[in-house]
């Protein structure tokens, strides 16, 4: 790798050991600016040096190291400072999706309970949860995952799919493992509560048997999808279709006396 530095203060020579940024070198050539190879640079010169095991980026400044493991060791401590900074970055990020996800959340969820009551309030002498034809082939489900990164690329899987004939309704999606809300919610809508890699404690599991709530758990994604899919499957109506099992023409008719 070959990357052109500019002398500001003393003597850049072969076999120097440079440190950019994250990146390390021992010299191996000098060449000026008219591309000959020379043996030393001095103040103000701008010449290529190659030896660098990666690239620097452009603009790094670049100092001279007493040692090959000094350099390397200093070059590790600041990728790894960048790793931590960055990691910082990401999980503000994702604090704020978090926060701007739960919010929403709880405005539907607030919309769903008022809706259900009044439902509760019209059939309140026989008990039962008022449904239209469409209610009835809808799937409800909650998930939950372990990390964040599940959670989004099974909510991708899942918007993908628009089959009008059984809506799928994900009533909430969230990291962490199933507790009492979840609980309550499913049971408001009727929904499955499919939790993946996440433990259901004996408390919860209890709540939820009582109140006819199914939880599934899952630790691959696949069949996870596969158990949503055959439930969606079981609830689209079937349809008659005439096949064609054959055909011929009409060549002459007679009348039976």
């Amino acid at each position: 790798n070959l990357a052109t530095v500019l002398v500001q203060r003393g003597v850049l020579k072969k076999g120097t050991i440079l440190l950019a940024g994250q990146s390390v070198a021992r010299v191996r050539a000098l060449y000026n600016e008219r591309g000959i190879q020379i043996e030393r640079a001095t103040l103000s010169m701008p010449v290529q040096v190659t030896g660098w095991k990666t690239l620097p980026n452009a603009g790094e400044e670049v100092f001279e190291i007493d040692s090959e493991n000094l350099a390397n060791r200093i070059a590790t401590q600041r990728k790894a400072d960048e790793t931590a900074k960055k990691m910082e970055v990401d999980a503000v990020v994702v604090t704020q999706k978090h926060e701007e996800h739960l919010q929403k959340y709880r405005a539907e969820l607030q919309r769903r309970r008022e809706l259900g009551i009044i439902f509760r309030k019209r059939d309140k002498g026989s008990g039962q949860h008022i449904e239209d034809k469409e209610e009835k082939l809808k799937y409800s489900i909650l998930l939950k995952t372990d990390v964040y990164g599940t959670l989004e690329a099974l909510t991708k899987i899942i918007n993908m799919y628009n089959d009008t004939r059984c809506p799928l309704d994900v009533i909430d999606a969230a990291v962490g493992p199933v507790n009492e809300d979840d609980i309550e919610a499913a049971q408001l809508f009727n929904a499955t509560i499919y939790a993946f890699n996440t433990n259901i404690n004996q408390t919860i599991a209890l709540d939820a048997s009582r109140k006819h709530v199914p939880i599934r758990t899952f630790n691959v994604i696949y069949h996870m999808l596969n158990d949503i899919k055959h439930e969606l499957t079981k609830r689209i109506p079937s349809t008659e279709e005439d096949v064609q099992t054959g055909c011929g023409d009409v060549l002459q008719t007679f009348e039976i006396t």
